[in-house]
């Protein structure tokens, strides 16, 4: 049998899998542990309640969904050129409007609207956007140093930035029909760069 820790991440990611295809109404303790090869006192040694594996499930799904962004930054390393650095930035936009960019705003605002009176999940949602923002803070630091974007702005702000951006096209994702999405992400572009470069 896994140690303690894998216990947990396999009771964890069964809850994960139920809520990713029924929604939290489907994660039933007898359900989670039978698909995790457990029983409910292990279950219970991990996690105080339902709602305490809902809240951790939820937030590891919340956390999880911003693991391609970051990744996704690796792209940019190797920069010779500011001028380079930005283009990779256009390009990497591609990824923001396609259907698993889509999908992953979907499930964050499902997961924002889950926290309505729930503290703990809101804690868990803004212990995650921290470590975003401090990830791609800490990514936008290292550009600066190496000069490929302005230093006027600290990077720290502008990944908060970069983050509410995220969160705010959901709008649009919900009502594509009526918006261009060539044109929107021409003004994303053009504010990305006036940003980076230093003009705003």
């Amino acid at each position: 049998m896994a140690d303690g820790r894998g216990n947990r991440e396999r009771i964890l990611e069964a809850a994960i899998s139920i809520i990713e295809t029924e929604g939290e109404a489907g994660v039933r303790v007898d359900r989670v542990v039978e698909a995790a090869g457990f029983s409910k006192p292990v279950l219970y040694h991990h996690f105080a309640d339902r709602e305490d594996l809902l809240v951790q499930a939820q937030g590891e799904r919340y956390r999880r969904s911003f693991d391609d962004a970051l990744i996704a930054l690796t792209v940019f390393q190797d920069s010779e050129s500011q001028e380079v650095f930005l283009d990779r930035v256009s390009v990497a936009l591609t990824d923001f409007t396609s259907p698993e960019g889509r999908r992953r705003r979907r499930m964050r605002a499902e997961i924002l609207g889950a926290t309505v009176g729930r503290p703990q999940l809101n804690d868990a949602i803004t212990e995650a956007n921290r470590q975003f923002v401090a990830s791609f803070g800490d990514f936008m630091t290292r550009a600066r140093r190496e000069g490929l974007i302005s230093p006027r702005r600290d990077p720290r702000d502008i990944a908060a930035w970069w983050l509410s951006v995220v969160a705010g096209r959901y709008v649009i994702d919900v009502d594509a029909d009526r918006f261009n999405e060539e044109e929107w992400i021409n003004i994303i572009l053009s504010m990305i760069r006036s940003l980076l470069a230093g003009e705003l």
